[in-house]
Parts: C-alpha cells; structure tokens; sequence
C-alpha cells in the first residue's frame, strides 16, 4: 500500500473508535507478546508491512517500529 504520512495518533484512530475496551486490552497483550518475541527492527518493518498490512512508517517521525508499537500498545490500554 501506499505510505501513510499522518502522525501516530492519526494513524491509530480508526482503531481506537471502533475497539471495544476488552479488544483493545487483547490487543495491547498481543503487541506485548509481539515485543517480547525479540524481533530486530527490520522484522518488525516487515511484519507491519506483510503481515499486518500496516501502512504507517514510524521512521518518518523518528520512530523505531518497537517504540511505534509501544506507543499503540499504551495508547490502546489507555483507551480501554
């Protein structure tokens, strides 16, 4: 797909308002488990890219993908 430029909090809304609070904390585990998994960056690119179809780059806002993430994975438990 084509990269998407929004920033990170842009790139996550149309996940957060359509999770239900227990989705969210299922995710936010699973980007646990993802992380834990000990991927370097590179994996996790391609990861994002194939397997989850993620269009959004974290490195155009100066963001290693395990940091993105990271920051997905709190917001979704804020959010829940």
């Amino acid at each position: 797909g084509t990269p998407h430029h929004a920033p990170p909090a842009a790139a996550l809304q149309p996940c957060r308002s359509d999770a239900s609070a227990g989705t969210g904390t299922a995710a936010a585990t699973e980007i646990d488990r993802l992380l834990a998994a000990g991927f370097d960056d590179a994996e996790l690119a391609q990861l994002l890219a194939e397997g989850l179809d993620c269009n959004y780059l974290p490195a155009n806002d100066g963001l290693t993908n395990a940091a993105w993430l990271g920051t997905v994975r709190d917001g979704l438990r804020t959010s829940a």
